[in-house]
């Protein structure tokens, strides 16, 4: 775990999801305009996302 996180404590009732798998659904719902651009950006700005992208090579 980063120096920075805290953990966190969720209910059995709670589900885990993926950063990556948060910004899909919210540009599949029409909320956000592009997850790929989110996620560029953060990775520009220094999120840690994994390199690894359902086998697909990530375009910076």
């Amino acid at each position: 775990m980063p120096p920075h996180a805290k953990p966190v404590l969720l209910p059995q009732s709670c589900r885990k999801v993926s950063t990556r798998a948060f910004l899909i659904f919210l540009e599949e719902k029409g909320w956000l305009d592009s997850a790929a651009a989110v996620e560029r950006r953060a990775i520009l700005a220094g999120r840690a996302f994994a390199m690894k992208r359902f086998g697909i090579a990530l375009d910076l």
